[in-house]
């Protein structure tokens, strides 16, 4: 008699909207109007993707739609990156660069230490707020 080996894949269950790896994507939602204010339509509407494929990534417990979300975190990150030598003034310079300093710490630091993926990760979301927000108003898009 042959033997048969079921799946048993067990589902994960889901996070809550409270928790604060997704809660903390609400912080991200105003870089979106910002950048349509200020006139970087291109980074206003990279955004949109990147929250709402983040936000459903961490609302799956990290189960569901890794590389889009990559691709578009990613593209993010080149995209906020390659603007600071463009920053108009020193202060956004230092500011925007103590930013990607913070985000490649936690990044790699994450890497090292992935028990403490779920209470620091979603500062990556806070900085990564402030860093879009600060390039909507004073940079100048490279497309539209």
């Amino acid at each position: 008699m042959k033997a048969y080996k079921w799946n048993t894949q067990v589902w994960k269950t889901q996070r809550l909207f409270t928790d604060f790896m997704v809660s903390s994507h609400l912080f991200l939602i105003p870089s979106i109007p910002i950048c349509f204010i200020f006139g970087n339509i291109e980074l206003g509407i990279l955004m949109i993707p990147v929250i709402i494929l983040s936000t459903i990534y961490h609302k799956s417990q990290e189960s569901k739609y890794y590389i889009s979300e990559a691709i578009f975190a990613h593209l993010l990150m080149f995209y906020t990156t390659s603007q600071i030598i463009f920053a108009p003034k020193s202060w956004i310079f230092l500011t925007e660069l103590s930013f990607f300093g913070m985000v490649l710490m936690l990044f790699f630091g994450l890497s090292y230490h992935p028990e403490k993926y779920n209470t620091l990760h979603p500062y990556q979301h806070i900085i990564a707020s402030l860093w879009v927000s600060l390039i909507g108003i004073y940079h100048t898009p490279y497309y539209f």
